[in-house]
Order: C-alpha cells, then structure tokens, then sequence
C-alpha cells in the first residue's frame, strides 16, 4: 500500500506519515451501549480539526494529550513540525500504549484567520470522552486551560476525577531547543 493511495485530509496526512495510524480508524464512534451511543453521536458537532478528530474516538480514550502547537501539526503538513512530530512518535513508541486508548485532543484552532485557543471546545471534548488521564505540554497551554493553578510540572487531579499531567512543552524537549 502506498501512502499516496489513501485518500487523507490535510489533518491526518501529517500523523499517517509520522506513524500514528490510530487517526485513521475507519468509522464512527464504536458502539457499546446503542441508544447512548447514537445519542451522543448525533448532539456533538465540533468544528475542524476537532471533528475529524472526534468521528474516530473510540468510546474507551484513557489518556488525552495535548500541546499548543498541535493545532498546526494537524492543520496543514506545511505548518506541521516533523521534528515535534517525530517527539511525540518516539513518546508514543516508548509508552507502547495501544493506539484506541490514546488521542491528541487540541485547544486551539484558526478563528478569523489567527489562531485562537478555543478551551469551551477542548473541554467540551473531553467531558464527552471522559479520559482518565489529560497530559498537557507546555507551561503556555497548561496556564490556559487551568489558570488558577501553579505551573509546576508534575500531576494532580480535578474535581471531576481527571488526572492532570503537566510535562515541559515540545520545544523544551527537543535537544535543539534545550538549554545547556
């Protein structure tokens, strides 16, 4: 098979080509409880990159990542950075979780032709997934989403039962961008 044959959107192209096939589940949200199911199928209409997203999230996501730049990795493979993308393969492959568990939910998406962090959406998503764990990179990101809180790296748990990581963002990771 090759990959020019699939006939892929401009969000999954950039992770199909990094290796992270788990976008690319063919169908719709996988059934366990019918009625419940087709209900929230029809009530959730995200906008893009979150609706492509969303139509190959199996029921059972226990760990959501996220960072800020995800937005434009997924966007276009022209704003995709393949040296972030090849970190969080690499985080990916070390973890070995299985790919059905596991999602990259965003926070942000173009408005106006600007890029705006949009967290109604992004917590919206995940009230609907109800993961375990939401693993945010990147001290920008996390003061957004949770601006009460200390920026400091390490875990802790919400109201709602979510366990938080707060790791260093991508471009703290890269060994380019490291500070010696």
């Amino acid at each position: 098979l090759d990959v020019k044959d699939l006939a892929l959107d401009q969000y999954k192209r950039c992770w199909f080509n990094a290796g992270l096939r788990y976008f690319l589940q063919s169908g719709s949200i996988q059934e366990t409880d019918s009625s419940n199911s087709s209900e929230t199928n029809t009530r959730i209409s995200f906008p893009e990159p979150w609706y492509s997203i969303w139509l190959n999230i199996t029921p059972s996501v226990r760990f959501v990542l996220t960072y800020m730049e995800l937005a434009e990795d997924l966007h276009q493979s022209s704003l995709a950075d393949q040296k972030r993308i090849q970190l969080f393969q690499n985080i990916l492959n070390a973890l070995n979780w299985p790919s059905e568990k596991r999602v990259f939910w965003p926070a942000r998406s173009t408005k106006n032709s600007q890029w705006e962090i949009q967290t109604e959406i992004f917590w919206s998503g995940l009230e609907e997934m109800t993961p375990t764990y939401l693993i945010c990179f990147g001290e920008m990101l996390f003061k957004q989403l949770f601006p009460v809180r200390n920026s400091i790296y390490g875990q802790f748990g919400t109201e709602s039962n979510l366990q938080v990581l707060f790791l260093p963002g991508p471009q703290d990771m890269l060994p380019d961008n490291r500070a010696v």
